[in-house]
């Protein structure tokens, strides 16, 4: 804190879908894990926080 560096980040995922509303985190993600998306939501999470 006193150097004024990042050393770490959290980023809270949340899906809104536009039929079903507010989709919970442990449903998607073993969904996403299941089916290979898992990296790219990481990646795509990752970026979007930095922006």
């Amino acid at each position: 804190m006193h150097s004024g560096h990042v050393t770490g980040i959290e980023a809270l995922l949340r899906w809104q879908h536009p039929d079903l509303g507010l989709i919970a985190l442990t449903q998607f993600i073993p969904l996403a894990e299941e089916n290979g998306l898992i990296v790219s939501i990481g990646r795509w999470v990752f970026n979007t926080a930095l922006r």
